[in-house]
Order: structure tokens, then sequence, then C-alpha cells
């Protein structure tokens, strides 16, 4: 359904909707996020090629930002000045645009190898890595310059991505095979260690302390300790497991066919 609705989670007494407002889209959304001063939300509408922004506080539709790609992932940057959209689609459309978030317009425009894409960043804002599922590649580009660094060949399709500011390395899923590689900021080889196939995204605690993974396949939740690198828990659970949000103190998973 084309709309976004808000919930009020203190409704909880029999007969009473907590549906608080809902928001018409010009299309359906696929991948959100929004700034950490809970002013602003940006929505990626793949079939219409656009990106909504939401004024948080009014709870109103602010702008749709045309795209010449289709937008599918987003991200802000450490500083939130720039979001990053992964764009994909025909020949030509598959790009990372880059979106000045004060004045609501794109400044630049990176072509990517084809590939859906997922972006994370480094610690200091400096760099800039995007994976290109279909391609089995990493691009690591230059933050402040938009310029291309280095083009990774992979050898597998990089289903999740997720940077590690404490020991300033790139962890890569490889689903397939169900195997986590580790790259520095250069793009260069760390190490790898296996899980199990059928792996999905990894997400970083707000502690920064565990890495979660993950596994549809398996319906399992990998706990991963992210200063040795080992695995301290797998967690099973009845759904299948698709992806993690998190609160100051608790993880939400979201399960397929639930």
């Amino acid at each position: 359904e084309p709309s976004v609705s808000v919930l009020d989670p203190s409704v909880s007494f029999s007969g009473r909707s907590s549906l608080y407002s809902a928001m018409k889209l010009d299309g359906k959304g696929f991948d959100w996020i929004k700034t950490s001063d809970d002013m602003r939300l940006f929505i990626a509408i793949p079939h219409q090629k656009k990106l909504a922004i939401i004024d948080l506080q009014t709870l109103t539709i602010r702008d749709h930002v045309a795209l010449p790609g289709q937008p599918t992932r987003v991200a802000l940057q450490p500083d939130e000045r720039l979001l990053w959209v992964g764009l994909t689609g025909a020949a030509g459309d598959n790009a990372v645009e880059i979106i000045d978030t004060v004045h609501d317009k794109a400044i630049a425009r990176i072509p990517l190898p084809p590939g859906y894409h997922e972006i994370v960043f480094s610690s200091d804002g400096r760099h800039v890595f995007i994976s290109n599922r279909q391609s089995q590649s990493l691009t690591i580009v230059d933050a402040a310059t938009f310029k291309v660094v280095r083009e990774v060949e992979l050898g597998f399709e990089p289903i999740s991505l997720m940077f590690v500011d404490a020991s300033a390395l790139l962890w890569v899923v490889d689903a397939k095979a169900g195997k986590i590689h580790r790259f520095d900021v250069k793009g260069k080889p760390v190490d790898h260690w296996m899980l199990n196939p059928g792996l999905g995204p990894i997400r970083l605690t707000p502690d920064s302390r565990y890495a979660l993974v993950v596994n549809p396949s398996q319906h399992q939740i990998h706990v991963i300790d992210v200063a040795t690198a080992q695995e301290k828990h797998r967690i099973t659970l009845s759904g299948q497991p698709y992806d993690i949000l998190f609160s100051a103190q608790y993880a939400y998973i979201r399960t397929l066919h639930n």
C-alpha cells in the first residue's frame, strides 16, 4: 500500500485504533531512513523513481524528488548532510545519487556496476562502501570528492555490508556460501570465516559489541562478538528472520510470512 502509517504505541485497550496518522505516497515504499533529530524521514519509491521526504514534526510529505533510476537502499552520511541513494534498473541506471538534505536536491551521481546496492560509511565519513550484488563487486568512494577509489572483485554476491569503527574493517556477507569476509578501508581482504549457508543482512548492535546476522533458510540468528570475530550464540526462531531493527535496549526481528 502506498502510504506511511503512524501508530501510537500507548493505545492498547480494546476497540480503539492505534492509528495516529497516515500519509499518502506516490507509490509503494521500499526503504527508509530518518535523521537523528527526528525531524525528517526519507523513503525510496522504486517503481515511481522517486524519493519521498517527510516532515516528522507535522507528519506531512514535504516533497517528492525525481530520480533517474529505481531507488532501493538509502543511507545518510555520519554528519547527515548528504543522503546516498542506490539506484537500479535498466542499463545505465545503476548508480548512487547523492542528495543535499538541506536543499533537497541531487548534487552528484556516481555510475556503478549492475546490481542491487547496499551502502555503508567509515566512522570518519571519509570512505563510502557500495556493494554491487549481481556484478559480485564492491565500489569504494571518496566521500569528499565523490571519486571512485577502487573497484574490488569479490567473486561472490554480497548480500549485506557492515563497517566496524573499532577495527576500521568492513564486513561483507556471502549469503550463498554462508561466509563473512572482512576487508580494510582500501578493499584489501583481511580474513573470512564460515557460519551456515543462507545468510541474510548483518547489523551492529547500538553498543557495537555484537553483530547480528539473520539466516532465513535456517530460521536462525547468529550473534558474533565483534572484538574477537567469534560466534557467541545461535538463536532459533519459529519464523524466517530477514531484517533487524534496534531500539536502545532491544533488537526487533522481522520475519517472512508472518
